[in-house]
């Protein structure tokens, strides 16, 4: 299964990974930063829509 992921398939799911994470820690270690952490949470899902639409765009 993993074998057919390209380079550019790890970056920008690595990315979107770096992103889940930060918007946990913002939520749970930083006082009154829980609306920061909702915004970056929103990027997981806009991270993976634009990589899996320009890995579209390149096959």
């Amino acid at each position: 299964m993993f074998q057919n992921f390209t380079l550019f398939t790890w970056l920008y799911m690595a990315g979107a990974f770096l992103s889940f994470l930060f918007s946990v820690a913002l939520w749970f270690l930083f006082d009154d930063a829980e609306t920061e952490a909702i915004f970056v949470g929103l990027w997981v899902p806009s991270i993976l829509s634009l990589g899996s639409i320009l890995e579209g765009l390149r096959k």
